[in-house]
């Protein structure tokens, strides 16, 4: 008995530095390893002004949904995007989106999977374990803003991941107009 004990323990020590190791060449050798990356959607897309719904699960947000819903977000305002020249609200749309757009592309922990005219979709991946979230922003011209969706591949809750996301992509899009605007309260004062 004393024998089948030690190596039953010696056995667990074995798989548990193993698991470790797993975990440690994953969370500092760079890429995740897509322990829970799940499998990417087929039904992704912008059409009809809209993205198509996931899920009624918490874990996720889109700017396309009722406001009244819980995953509403708002989209990004095309007009606020003001440049310093007098454009079109067309130019001014383009311009705005490219910026989002290269926003976006600098992002860590993120891979580009489609491009396409007012159509940008990404993954990004957790440090560690790799859980991936979808992210798709679309230009509408005709509503003048850039929507947005964000949402988990797996789990339940996502505990305001992807709402964060978006928020912190918004903050870096309006960073040079806080700025300016900041600058000239600034200069304006006696």
């Amino acid at each position: 008995m004393k024998r089948f004990l030690i190596r039953a323990a010696l056995v667990l020590f074995v798989l548990l530095t193993l698991v470790l190791t797993l975990l440690a060449v994953q969370y500092f050798g760079g890429q995740p390893m897509g322990f829970f990356s799940g499998s990417a959607p087929t039904n992704l897309g912008f059409n009809g002004g809209k993205f198509v719904v996931p899920s009624r699960k918490p874990n996720w947000v889109s700017s396309t949904v009722e406001k009244t819903d819980p995953h509403y977000i708002e989209p990004f305002a095309v007009a606020s995007f003001a440049t310093t020249q007098d454009v079109s609200a067309e130019s001014r749309a383009v311009t705005a989106f490219a910026t989002l757009h290269a926003i976006v592309m600098q992002s860590e922990h993120m891979t580009h999977k489609k491009n396409a005219p007012d159509y940008l979709y990404v993954e990004f991946k957790t440090p560690g374990l790799g859980f991936v979230d979808d992210v798709e922003i679309a230009l509408d011209r005709a509503a003048n803003v850039i929507h947005v969706k964000s949402g988990s591949r797996l789990g339940y809750r996502d505990f305001d991941v992807n709402r964060k996301r978006i928020e912190a992509l918004r903050a870096q899009f309006m960073k040079p107009f806080v700025e300016k605007n900041q600058k000239a309260t600034q200069a304006s004062k006696p």
